[in-house]
Formats: C-alpha cells, structure tokens, sequence
C-alpha cells in the first residue's frame, strides 16, 4: 500500500512502546483551533471534577494498555497545524498537575513509520499529556543514580559558589504504605559535623540546641541498633553497604539515621518547615517555571527567612528537593524561648576546640 492510500493513523506510548492503531481518518479526531479545544478542555473538566479521577471524550486517546503494563498512560489530542498544537499544549501545561513529560509530535500513518506531513495531504499534529499521579515505585531512590558521598562533596562546592548553605531531602520508602522520610543530605565534613557551614546565627543556634538533644536522647540506640526497627525494615535498611548502622559510626553519621529524622521531625521547627515546603509541591501545578525550564519554589520558613527549592524528578516522580536561602527579606516573627544562649556558647567553643585540633593533628603538628 502506498503512502497515498494510508489513511488512518497510529500513536506510540512514550512509556510502554505500545502502538495504539486507528482506521480512521485523524480528520474526524483533529481540532481546528486553540479555541475549539479550550472549550472542550473546560467541558471535559467541569465533568471530571465532578465524577470521574479520569478524563473521558470522544476525541480524546489514550493508551489503552493495562494499568500494570503502562503505569503512566498518555492522554493526547490531535490538530490539524502545528501552530494551534503548540497553543494548546501550553495552555494543558499550566492545567495539568503531574510530573509527566507533555510533547508536541507529528502524527504517525497506521504503518507506524511515515508521518502525516505528505506534499499533498493534510499535516496533523498531535499534543501528549497524563493527566493522572504516577504511582511512586519505592526502588525509585536518590541514592541509586549518585553516590550519596560524593554528592556531599559536591555540595560542599555549590556552596562555596553561592555563599549560602545547601540540603537536599531524599525520599527513602523503609516500608510500604509509609510516607516517604525526607533524609537531609548536608555538606561533607570529615567530623560529620550536624552544622552545614553557611548558616546564619539565628538558624546555627537553632540547629546547635536540637542537635545537642537529640544526641543525648539516642545515645542509648547504639548498644540495641540491632533491634531498631530501621535497622530490619523489609524494604530498605538503614545499614550501610557494610552492614553497619549510621548511630555506630565513629563519629556518628545522624543525618543518614531515619530514627534521629524522625525525632528530629518532633522537636525542630526548621526540619518540619522544609516538610511542609516539599508537601506544598507535590504535584507540578505548585511549582513556578523559569524561561529556562526549571522548575522551583520561594518560601518563608517558620522564622521568616526565604527559602529556595528545587525539585529532582526521576520516572515523574518527586525523589528529591534541593534547599537552599536562610535570607532575611522583611521582620520575622520568632519564637526564641526554647533557645539556651549559654548551651549554644559551650557547644560553639567545643566545635571549635575539636576543629582546631582535626586541622592540627591532620597537619602533624604536636597539639601538647
């Protein structure tokens, strides 16, 4: 059959591969304008507000393979010129809340290899979107596609460029069902130091008092690690590479503890206010977008500072959130009660103290 006498058409999913072939002439599905199809946009979301989790027309294709099969089904429109595509996938941009990649693509014929874009027949383009929350897949980690050490280092260096601190949140899945645990990934330092460098006085001080608490609250978990329940989660162990528990670490490597996480979540206003800036952008629709395509996110902390965040997407999935900021832009509104001056002093002459002597011991110098 020659190109002239194919006169349906066929669609790929991006995500399964699967090939979803039609008889008919694209003619029948395409829209004719951006108009047209804003109108049947808000129709068809005025019904699924209402109704149904998943939007449903007549010219509207989806994938049509099994839920388990293509977790990620596409949704797509058909035009009969590129320009009116293009109008319409941007306006779907701004509706549409998931971390699916949404394209523009020139149509396929049903043989799945020449496109509608003959010298003598109409050319149909087609927009691609998924409307529905990809299901998180608890392998999906952070720490599977860059080893968490050097990316320390590297933060080491990110904020050194910027002048201001960097943490980036990992979500780690220990057990299904459970919401992820945002672990902190902070900047390397050969003591571990709980304390980024860049910090500000306030949030230091801040930082300095929850750290010290929550050290003395769990020093008793490293002589039971073996029967902390992180230590024998059935999906993810909190055990490192050789077996051994962040707490039994010599120094102690807390920020990878889920146990001091969570306690930490208790007790320390910053750690929770980063949580809430991450659950606020969940979804894409909460996210602001640069002319560059990069997504991100300004916020104010529980004491007023802003915050910047950035989101790392993996499979259309949040694995991640960058922070960055503690900038003062207006009065702040604190709560500095629970703050002890005089702990924080005793702790800042002991870090010191400590930070002399690693630098002098690493250079060989007596320090007797």
């Amino acid at each position: 059959m020659s190109e002239d006498q194919i006169h349906g058409f066929g669609i790929r999913c991006p995500y399964c591969s699967g090939e979803q072939i039609f008889d008919e002439n694209p003619a029948k599905y395409a829209f004719k304008s951006f108009e047209d199809f804003k109108k049947i946009w808000e129709e068809i979301n005025n019904t699924h507000e209402s109704t149904d989790s998943i939007i449903h027309h007549e010219k509207l294709i989806r994938c049509n393979s099994k839920p388990w099969q293509c977790p990620r089904s596409f949704e797509a429109f058909i035009f009969d010129n590129e320009k009116e595509a293009l109008k319409s996938l941007a306006f779907v941009e701004e509706k549409v809340a998931t971390w699916s990649i949404n394209r523009d693509f020139r149509l396929y014929k049903t043989d799945m290899k020449t496109r509608w874009d003959h010298a003598n027949e109409p050319k149909y383009y087609g927009i691609m979107f998924c409307t529905q929350l990809v299901p998180r897949p608890r392998d999906i980690l952070l720490d599977h596609l860059i080893d968490r050490e050097l990316l320390k280092r590297m933060i080491v260096g990110v904020s050194c460029e910027i002048g201001l601190p960097v943490t980036i949140y990992s979500a780690h899945i220990f057990k299904d069902g459970d919401d992820p645990v945002w672990m902190p990934i902070e900047n390397y330092s050969p003591n571990y130091r709980l304390i980024p460098e860049k910090y500000n006085v306030f949030c230091e001080t801040l930082r300095e008092t929850i750290v010290h608490k929550l050290k003395e609250d769990l020093k008793q978990i490293k002589t039971q690690y073996q029967q902390c329940e992180f230590f024998n989660k059935e999906n993810e162990s909190c055990a490192n590479q050789t077996g051994k528990a962040p707490c039994c670490e010599n120094p102690e490597v807390w920020n990878d503890c889920p146990k001091y996480i969570y306690s930490r979540a208790k007790i320390c206003p910053c750690y929770r206010s980063d949580l809430e800036i991450i659950q606020k952008g969940i979804t894409l629709k909460d996210w602001k977008k640069t002319r560059d395509g990069i997504f991100y996110r300004h916020d104010t902390c529980h004491a007023g500072f802003l915050e910047t965040c950035l989101p790392l997407i993996v499979h259309d999935n949040l694995v991640a959130a960058v922070f960055t900021g503690q900038v003062y832009l207006h009065e702040a509104k604190v709560e500095t009660q629970e703050l002890n001056i005089d702990l924080l002093r005793r702790l800042n002459e002991e870090e010191k103290k400590d930070s002399k002597e690693q630098k002098m011991y690493s250079s060989g110098k007596n320090i007797i």
